[in-house]
């Protein structure tokens, strides 16, 4: 289920920018860091705030449907961002399309839990190895894992959004 969606789309010479975002909701759409900004902080964030937690955790479909809205999109290069501990906790009976990653970069944004038998932090479940595997085997051309309490909005998100 998407609770928030926004396209940020490049400017363009000619207006190419705003061409784009016609096959967008036009509330949803902009060349605009700074609506985008707004939109995230008044809209997008009051709408997760307010959402129960599922009892369950499909990243496999997430991913699935992530690479079929992004592939029917023109541009070449594609990013999708992951907020998530990564641990996939779903009903296996329930079929999943593949997804297909080609032109994508995938950038993981973890916690690092305490895993109290071994007094140890576990960053990302340990399930980085596992993930970057099926995302490479998926096609993405690159896949970056960061701590959500490090400052990765400054030169990790800057790295990978430069790709």
């Amino acid at each position: 289920e998407i609770i928030c969606e926004y396209a940020l789309v490049k400017k363009g010479l000619m207006g190419k920018g705003k061409k784009l975002c016609e096959t967008f909701d036009h509330g949803n759409c902009s060349t605009k860091r700074k609506i985008f900004k707004k939109y995230v902080n008044q809209v997008c964030s009051k709408f997760i705030i307010e959402t129960k937690v599922a009892k369950a955790t499909d990243i496999s479909g997430a991913i699935s449907l992530a690479s079929q809205l992004g592939n029917s999109q023109t541009d070449e290069t594609k990013y999708i961002v992951i907020f998530s501990d990564m641990f996939e906790f779903r009903d296996k009976r329930i079929p999943v399309t593949q997804a297909d990653l080609k032109n994508f970069h995938v950038l993981v944004v973890c916690g690092g839990l305490i895993n109290a038998e071994k007094n140890t932090a576990d960053f990302c479940m340990n399930t980085q190895s596992t993930w970057k595997s099926e995302f490479k085997k998926l096609g993405a051309e690159s896949v970056t894992f960061t701590i959500e309490t490090g400052n990765w909005h400054q030169k990790t998100a800057k790295e990978f959004f430069a790709r």
